[in-house]
């Protein structure tokens, strides 16, 4: 018989985000499951995330949603652009509410990380992965994708969404922005980092007013980028702090680009080896809660993690991949022979 061993209890104590209560301090991290490619994907969608909402995962976070055409990963890619798109969505905010669970939408524009010949970001410098050079946004499609962040967050309330994601790191169309490696702009929106940071800015201005004060927002933030000219230490901690005023109700830290040389969810990346940003964010900003990730993918890793001090919440993705259950079964012990899921492979596409 497998040694067992007494409850995880800080991981699953409750834990509130602005209004709303969770049941445990697991967080599923957003999958891109391509299911949203299928004739029947509403259907499918909703499926993956009940289950994983009847096995308790405190939360779960969606697939990355584009909030305009541009942002879509592929131009039939997963989005809630136009109102006629709530009811799909509701199919699944209803099936995890049914199924006891909670769900968030994470709002992701793909920028020049899309895949498509319509990709924009904020200069035409083209991933070395990809054989489309994007296009500039000009003042005008930005102040348009902006309030399509806005419109987009209003469509996930009426569609029953618990919470909201707001993914500006990993490389995407914010990032694009962030960091001086893609943001080449000489106007207002590139150049010093209070031009770079705009648009972060903006977004989030724009989000909070519509949801309001009280609704559940979740900032995806850039702490570590491991790429050259990629968004430092400082600028990232001084991007926190002009997000602040529009309530951070989760700090989700991110780390790396697609692109970057560094390791961050290979088996040979060492368990929660990135855990020091989120510590640092933790030293600057004592107040925020914060989720950390990156090869955290063992409970009782993130038990040792929310005892040190350093997160508030534990993502994961890949764990809740597969149908291997006990990451999220706070009324049995945990065997210490049980083993995570692998990180060195994948059907899905995932950070964490």
């Amino acid at each position: 018989m497998p040694e067992a061993r007494p409850l995880l209890g800080r991981l699953f104590s409750p834990i509130r985000l602005n209004r709303l209560r969770l049941p445990n301090r697991l967080l599923m991290s957003s999958m891109h499951l391509n299911l949203d490619e299928c004739d029947d994907a509403w259907q499918r969608m909703a499926a993956f995330y009940a289950l994983r909402a009847r096995e308790g995962v405190g939360l779960i976070v969606s697939a990355g949603c584009a909030p305009d055409e541009a942002g879509k990963t592929t131009q039939g890619g997963f989005a809630l652009c136009r109102d006629d798109e709530i009811a799909g969505h509701r199919l699944i905010t209803g099936a995890v509410h049914e199924a006891g669970g909670r769900i968030a939408l994470q709002i992701l524009h793909f920028g020049r990380e899309a895949f498509h010949g319509g990709m924009v970001s904020s200069s035409a410098e083209r991933l070395p992965s990809s054989v489309f050079t994007p296009r500039p946004l000009s003042e005008a499609e930005i102040q348009a994708t902006i309030a399509a962040h806005a419109d987009c967050a209003a469509r996930a309330v009426a569609a029953g969404y618990d919470a909201i994601e707001l993914l500006f790191g990993q490389g995407f169309l914010v990032h694009q922005f962030l960091a001086p490696a893609c943001n080449k702009r000489t106007d207002r929106w590139g150049g010093s980092f209070d031009n770079r940071a705009r648009l972060a800015v903006e977004i989030a201005a724009a989000v909070r007013r519509r949801v309001g004060a009280d609704f559940p927002l979740i900032f995806r933030l850039p702490c570590m980028d491991l790429l050259p000219d990629g968004l430092g230490a400082e600028e990232s901690m001084a991007l926190i702090g002009k997000l602040l005023p529009y309530g951070i109700d989760l700090l989700n830290v991110s780390i790396g680009w697609h692109e970057s040389e560094v390791p961050t969810i290979a088996a040979a990346v060492p368990r929660a080896a990135f855990a020091d940003a989120a510590r640092l964010a933790r030293r600057r900003y004592p107040q925020l809660k914060l989720a950390v990730s990156n090869r955290v993918n063992d409970p009782r890793d993130g038990e040792a993690l929310l005892l040190d001090g350093c997160a508030d919440v534990i993502a994961m993705a890949r764990p809740f991949w597969p149908t291997r259950r006990w990451p999220a079964r706070p009324k049995a012990t945990v065997s210490t022979r049980s083993t995570p899921a692998s990180p060195a492979t994948s059907a899905v596409w995932t950070t964490c």
